[in-house]
């Protein structure tokens, strides 16, 4: 098994594969979005890939795609029911042990260990990033408060699996990352 971690360095071989992947993967949450109705978009890294390349970024591992919050929340609730049943549909309210605030497409019978969540007791395939969008505020001090009240939720709902159950003997992660690692790499 590899464990990917910011270190590691793909072959040109393993990102098409994993590239042919996520494209089947975002044509699943596209499939899904048409037949619901739903808005979606895609986001960061995968925008300015599809900006400048045409594709995906040629060194990335995955994709993000955003949702607004309505939409999300229906995805949600009604992708379950009409989702392939090569795919499994990964958040809070569908698997108890994640330890992702948002959702993440994942295709069955894949691996895609992350170094930090490699050990948490939870589906580990090769996924696609589904993050809801709200109302963002226009007065630049709220926009700034927003920001920095829900990178403090995501570090408090990350250190659910990997801190906590750190110290409960739960985890097994060598070293959890530190919040200002995350923001250097953009995750």
């Amino acid at each position: 098994m590899v464990i990917m971690n910011r270190d590691y360095k793909y072959t040109e071989e393993e990102l098409s594969r994993l590239h042919d992947v996520l494209y089947e993967i975002t044509a699943e949450v596209k499939r899904v979005c048409d037949e619901l109705g739903l808005r979606y978009f895609i986001i960061g890294g995968t925008a300015i890939g599809a900006y400048y390349w045409q594709s995906i970024l040629p060194w990335d591992d995955d994709i993000d795609i955003g949702m607004p919050r309505s939409d999300y929340e229906r995805f949600l609730r009604e992708a379950p029911a009409i989702i392939g049943s090569k795919y499994f549909l990964q958040s809070p309210l569908h698997e108890e042990h994640t330890p992702f605030w948002f959702a993440k497409l994942r295709k069955n019978g894949t691996l895609f260990a992350e170094h930090d969540f490699r050990y948490i007791e939870m589906h580990q395939g090769i996924f696609v990033d589904i993050f809801p969008f709200d109302k963002i505020p226009r007065q630049a001090w709220l926009e700034r408060l927003q920001y920095e009240a829900l990178g403090f939720f995501n570090a408090c709902f990350i250190g659910k699996e990997l801190w906590q159950w750190r110290h409960c003997g739960r985890c097994q992660v060598d070293v959890p990352r530190q919040r200002s690692e995350e923001r250097r790499v953009g995750k």
